[in-house]
């Protein structure tokens, strides 16, 4: 048993579930005329107001509490659910559901004028009412309840609400809900991508826009693709090409369409990086090495190597080169089979388009190249022998000796003419003794190199008895010369032909000294040349003995 103190006239009860309906005049109007509109309200069993609302209408005005009467009718589900159920506000709801949906218990409010049907609001009232009283927030709360509410409302409230924040220049907030608003639906993804587009704003929306479940039309993708490449945003194109799929959108026609853009002069950096991007979704990786050179990549190296594109690179020496010179050589050599040096060469020796600095730079390149591949095989780069001699003349004289010595791939004439060109003495004479021109390459030693000892050596080497003679006139001019003869020449030639031309009067260093040396040596050599004889002697005897008693 309870009482209810409605606080003024009455005109109507009914039960609702648990608790009451009351038409009922509305709080504070107590006193007022009879001709005030009455109110719904459901009011609990401990005389809590739970709800209300005003009868609205110019053709009631007039008729007051007493002009209307409430009548109500019930569903037998909504009775049975009643009785068994155990009713308990949920969060959120102060009236609990008490009826099964679709069969709404139904209050009919009557006055002379007209019937006024009242039920309980379901989710699509509330959420209509939200949303046309501009309440989003709280109306996507109710949807995302998980409430039942139409998908054509669900929809209508999603394009107020980005519509409203569109219209406010909230196009951040906007972007982000489309997810949630959108319901999935391809058709509304692509009005709104559209949308965004004429508000040039796609930049907000691009990183929610799916690329499945749903999944676009490839025209659209593309077209999104392309407002970017128009507008320069490269830096944006270039991570939504990393971020979305290829089969989403026309992959030629959208590298068409960044070929014709870089066409024009607008290349950045981010624009031809996204270009290899699409070259590699193309299965194009030697084009994209291409664009990563161009960009001057570090890690073009490993790229070569990874995806062995040896041959991809045969025609961009000079700019691997730009990259990491010592690095570009050992990948030429080591590969030299597949980057042969006849399409090496051509690159390096003479680049277009660079200063005279820049050329220099590149012609020491080819040297440590050419360089670098003689040490890994003498005869790989035979064809280009000649012009490493000019090279090794240039940047490492030093180690031209070495490399005449070790190749047999150039004219001795040019090398010559090269080493004469350099002023590189000893490697004429080493050219002039291969040529057999012994006697002039002895006397550039003694007149421009002025080594006593490597003139020795020489003749020693050469094995000419004639070159003896021509060494001893080059000599007569110097008595340092002479002195060095007098003291090696005693095992090649007659020391007392020397002596005899020796110019009368010419003071030669420590001569009693070397001609003591002599007289020792040539009484040392007799001696031993008169034991050789002796047991030559004693051999032939005893061989005779032993072959006569055979």
């Amino acid at each position: 048993m309870a009482s209810f103190r409605a606080g003024g006239p009455i005109g109507g009860v009914a039960p609702f579930g648990k608790d009451l309906l009351l038409l009922a005049t509305p709080p504070g109007d107590e006193g007022a005329g009879s001709e005030d509109l009455p109110e719904v309200r459901i009011v609990s069993s401990s005389n809590d107001v739970l709800a209300s609302d005003v009868l609205q209408g110019d053709d009631r005005a007039g008729c007051g509490l007493a002009g209307h009467s409430l009548a109500c009718w019930y569903p037998p589900s909504a009775i049975q659910k009643t009785l068994n159920a155990n009713l308990e506000a949920v969060k959120g709801d102060p009236l609990p559901q008490w009826w099964v949906e679709g069969e709404e218990p139904m209050y009919y409010v009557v006055s002379p004028h007209s019937v006024v049907v009242a039920r309980h609001c379901n989710a699509g009232d509330r959420v209509t009412w939200l949303v046309q009283h501009g309440h989003f927030e709280e109306a996507l709360e109710i949807i995302d309840f998980g409430k039942d509410v139409p998908s054509e409302l669900v929809e209508e409230a999603g394009r107020r609400y980005l519509g409203s924040l569109l219209e406010a220049e909230q196009y951040t907030e906007a972007a982000a809900l489309c997810p949630r608003l959108l319901l999935g639906r391809a058709d509304l993804w692509e009005k709104w991508v559209l949308q965004f587009a004429e508000l040039k704003q796609l930049p907000a929306l691009v990183p929610f826009i799916p690329v499945a479940e749903p999944q676009l039309r490839s025209m659209v993708y593309n077209s999104v693709l392309k407002m970017f490449l128009q507008s320069d945003s490269h830096r944006r194109l270039l991570e939504t090409v990393q971020r979305w799929p290829s089969h989403v959108y026309d992959l030629l026609d959208l590298i068409d369409a960044v070929k014709g853009h870089e066409a024009t002069g607008h290349a950045s950096p981010e624009l031809l990086e996204a270009l290899a991007e699409l070259y590699i979704l193309q299965g194009r990786r030697d084009l994209a090495l291409g664009i990563y050179l161009r960009l001057q990549r570090p890690g073009v190296f490993d790229y070569i190597s990874a995806h062995q594109l040896f041959h991809a690179v045969a025609d961009k020496v000079l700019l691997l080169m730009q990259l990491d010179a010592p690095r570009t050589v050992a990948l030429l050599v080591e590969h030299h089979s597949e980057l042969p040096p006849e399409q090496i060469v051509p690159q390096l020796q003479e680049p277009a388009g660079l200063e005279e600095r820049g050329a220099q730079e590149v012609q020491l390149w080819l040297h440590r190249y050419l360089h670098a591949l003689f040490q890994k095989d003498v005869n790989a780069g035979g064809a280009y022998h000649v012009l490493q001699v000019d090279l090794y003349a240039r940047y490492d004289p030093e180690q031209l000796q070495v490399f005449l010595s070790n190749s047999n791939h150039y004219p001795l004439e040019q090398a010559l003419e090269i080493c004469e060109k350099h002023g590189l003495v000893g490697e004429m004479v080493f050219i002039l003794g291969r040529m057999g021109n012994a006697k002039k390459a002895l006397r550039l030693i003694i007149e421009q190199l002025r080594d006593t000892g490597r003139a020795i050596d020489f003749v020693k080497s050469q094995q000419d008895p004639e070159l003896w003679e021509e060494l001893v006139t080059l000599s007569l001019g110097s008595p340092s010369l002479i002195a060095m003869l007098l003291e090696q020449i005693g095992g090649y030639v007659d020391p007392l032909k020397l002596l005899r031309r020796i110019p009368q009067g010419m003071n030669i260093p420590h001569l009693r000294d070397r001609l003591t040396k002599i007289i020792t040596d040539y009484r040392t050599q007799a001696g031993l040349i008169e034991g050789c004889n002796r047991i030559i002697k004693s051999d032939r005897a005893a061989l005779a003995g032993r072959l006569y008693s055979q």
